[in-house]
């Protein structure tokens, strides 16, 4: 399993552009960093091999990559 090796500002950036002031306070408060040490988590404990990969490039579309 694959997650992106996101920096510490990720979730500030992601909400950035949420208008509701609720809406982007929920969203920030879930913690970004927990949910990733659960998933981490749990792929151990079925001995799921996990590595960190550089978020650049993977919001791409199948189209843009050629595929």
């Amino acid at each position: 399993m694959a997650v992106e090796n996101l920096p510490r500002e990720a979730p500030k950036n992601m909400i950035s552009r949420i208008d509701g002031p609720v809406l982007r306070d929920r969203i920030y408060r879930v913690g970004f960093g927990g949910m990733l040490r659960e998933i981490v988590r749990k792929a151990r404990e079925r001995g799921i091999p996990m590595i960190r990969v550089n978020p650049k490039g993977t919001s791409s579309s199948a189209r843009g990559a050629g595929l």
